[in-house]
């Protein structure tokens, strides 16, 4: 019941992979589109600015696959590179474009929930590469080289000339 004029609402947002199911309930038809339109365009502008998802691709031992490619726009930060499949690999290394960046640390969280921690300090010019980052022994004993999410820290270089450059993560099986 509305005796003081105000309307009680609810809204509902859930999110899962297949996308966002939002619920109403109660609530003015001009509120729900303002909602409804505030929501689309945030779920745009966080579209934009996502890492582009490779899926793992089933490949001879010993050769090289992209991984994943985050956009770095600041000056320190760190990003995730998701993994998508069951492939497993022993070596990582990264690639630059478009402008210089300092690769700091690197975590490589694995299917079983076990983390590796790489303290890397790469320089990195625009158009190179790092070194080849063997994964630890013990975990190729282990068989826990399926991994799950790659986090770099990294800082791009303020003398650059680009706002912007691009990180690749390639794995070798």
């Amino acid at each position: 019941m509305e005796s003081s004029g105000v309307i009680h609402s609810l809204l509902i947002i859930h999110y899962s992979s297949r996308g966002i199911l939002i619920s109403f309930s109660t609530m003015a038809q001009s509120n729900k589109k303002i909602i409804l339109l505030f929501l689309i365009a945030a779920a745009f502008s966080l579209n934009a600015t996502a890492q582009d998802l490779i899926a793992t691709k089933t490949g001879p031992p010993g050769t090289w696959q992209e991984l994943g490619t985050v956009t770095v726009k600041d000056t320190v930060n760190h990003d995730d590179i998701v993994l998508v499949g069951q492939a497993e690999y022993r070596s990582l290394k990264f690639k630059v474009q478009e402008a210089p960046v300092n690769i700091l640390n690197m975590n490589v969280i694995y299917q079983n929930g076990k983390v590796d921690q790489f303290n890397l300090k790469y320089q990195i010019p625009a158009g190179g590469e790092s070194r080849v980052i063997d994964l630890k022994t013990d975990n190729l004993k282990t068989g826990v080289r399926k991994i799950r999410r790659v986090t770099i820290w990294y800082q791009t270089d303020s003398l650059a000339h680009t706002n912007t450059a691009k990180v690749t993560l390639w794995g070798m099986k």
